[in-house]
């Protein structure tokens, strides 16, 4: 679908601002990437394609644990969920650390995926990891500061994306909503710009902290699924087109209708 924006074009490396601070009222910190010198970095344990033309292959990350990586368990879910969306699609990956799930959708057959990150060492794992699945062609990084470059970034896509992974720290994401539930400044920003770019049928995946609350819609898009796991909790969005005497996109087991 997308073979013919995309010719040699491969890593896009632009500038990183610094860090943005987030207090929070709960302890949703989320642990930071340590920074990778010698002997902080190798294979994760728990980081691996489970799927696809990749499956099997290990995924580097920082040692240590002081990342919170996506498991088996969980991504095995998810990508029960999106894989009608996944063979040809355009996927965002943001605040996508060293690229696991962005990196598992281009395994299950998606055309090319946008990684955003504004951790320098994430970044430079996920370059490797890129380099080692040789899918540098259907990759393109954006590094810096997602809240406020993320719409100029959005405007560099050449198609509607069919998938977007949006996985702030959850120290970010629980400072979006305050009470009852109402977005703030960076939820607003930040949806807002997905909203113009998410395809009619396109999925929009938001990664929270199990106890943070969201509203049953925010801008144009409607908060469809959820499913826990744990501490986290995955939020399922697509846009307001259905009505309410209109089947869902999915069926209570993830199946596409």
């Amino acid at each position: 679908m997308l073979d013919r924006c995309f010719t040699s074009q491969a890593l896009v490396i632009q500038s990183l601002p610094p860090r943005l601070a987030h207090p929070t009222k709960h302890n949703f910190t989320r642990p930071r990437l340590g920074r990778v010198g010698a002997g902080r970095s190798g294979y994760h344990g728990c980081m691996r394609i489970i799927g696809g033309q990749h499956k099997g292959r290990r995924l580097l990350g920082p040692r240590g644990l002081d990342t919170r990586p996506i498991t088996d368990r969980v991504k095995v879910s998810l990508c029960d969920t999106l894989s009608p969306y996944l063979a040809g699609a355009a996927v965002a990956d943001l605040f996508c650390g060293t690229g696991s799930l962005g990196l598992e959708a281009l395994s299950r057959g998606a055309a090319h995926c946008w990684f955003a990150e504004r951790d320098r060492s994430a970044v430079e794992l996920l370059k490797r990891n890129i380099e080692n699945m040789g899918v540098a062609e259907a990759a393109t990084i954006w590094q810096g500061d997602i809240l406020h470059r993320l719409p100029s970034w959005l405007a560099q896509v050449p198609a509607p994306l069919d998938v977007v992974f949006l996985d702030p720290p959850y120290a970010m994401s629980q400072s979006w909503f305050a009470g009852d539930q109402q977005p703030q400044h960076g939820a607003v920003r930040v949806f807002d710009a997905l909203a113009n770019v998410l395809a009619p049928q396109g999925i929009l995946l938001f990664r929270t902290h199990r106890l943070l609350a969201l509203p049953g819609a925010l801008e144009c898009l409607a908060l469809f699924r959820r499913k826990e796991y744990g501490a986290m909790a995955l939020n399922f969005f697509q846009r307001e087109t259905t009505s309410a005497a209109e089947p869902r996109s999915f069926d209570g087991r993830g199946v596409r209708q």
